[in-house]
């Protein structure tokens, strides 16, 4: 070192700190920076992984009152049928209605259960299978039958009128077809009707898990 010249020793000490330098960067910055974008891949990672989480939540907060929404739809779709009741209950229902309304009961005639179906969309109703085997296909209704009965009774046009206003407003049973007629030897004085109503008793099939909840409509 004593027979260096200045400039060489000054060329020396510039080299000796610019290799400090260079290992310091090398062996400190260089690790500290890809330590530090190391990290913020995983911060971002887990911001991202966040956000998936928030918006499942978010979507599961909307499931769950979609859901509320329609079994509320579902109850009030319930209310419109009947849930499944036996034949005895709804030869009690209308013979109730008809002694209701002063209509005298003569006679009731029950057809068993059938599905319920509409036509599919944009389809005609189908005609009857009977006279047109080749009508078009119906879409049964999921749970919903229906039971076609027929009754028939005795009284005043004001008795069969207060009948029909009675059904009218149960939006489980519809009068199909209605034929009042005056017997032969009766006046209109007399009022003795003969009256014979076809009508359609929408039932809703009641789940095997709600079967607890059913209660019987001739109570």
């Amino acid at each position: 070192m004593a027979d260096l010249s200045k400039r060489e020793k000054l060329l020396l000490y510039i080299l000796l700190c610019v290799a400090i330098l260079a290992g310091g960067l090398y062996l400190l910055v260089l690790p500290a920076m890809d330590s530090r974008l190391e990290v913020k891949d995983q911060l971002s990672a887990k911001q991202s992984r966040r956000e998936q989480v928030e918006q499942t939540i978010s979507a599961i907060d909307s499931d769950k009152q979609s859901l509320q929404t329609i079994e509320q739809d579902i109850a009030a779709f319930r209310e419109k049928f009947l849930s499944g009741p036996q034949e005895e209950d709804i030869d009690s229902l209308i013979t109730y209605l008809m002694q209701s309304s002063g209509v005298r009961p003569q006679k009731l005639e029950m057809q068993p259960p059938a599905a319920f179906s509409l036509p599919a969309y944009g389809q005609q109703p189908a005609a009857d299978s009977e006279s047109d085997p080749g009508g078009e296909p119906q879409v049964p209704v999921g749970g919903v039958q229906v039971v076609a009965v027929q009754v028939s009774g005795q009284g005043t046009i004001e008795d069969v009128t207060a009948m029909a206003d009675l059904i009218h407003e149960m939006p489980y049973l519809r009068i199909a077809t209605m034929d009042v007629t005056l017997p032969s030897g009766y006046t209109y004085e007399s009022g003795a009707y003969d009256v014979i109503m076809d009508l359609e008793v929408y039932l809703y099939e009641q789940p095997a898990n709600d079967s607890e909840n059913q209660t019987g409509t001739a109570a």
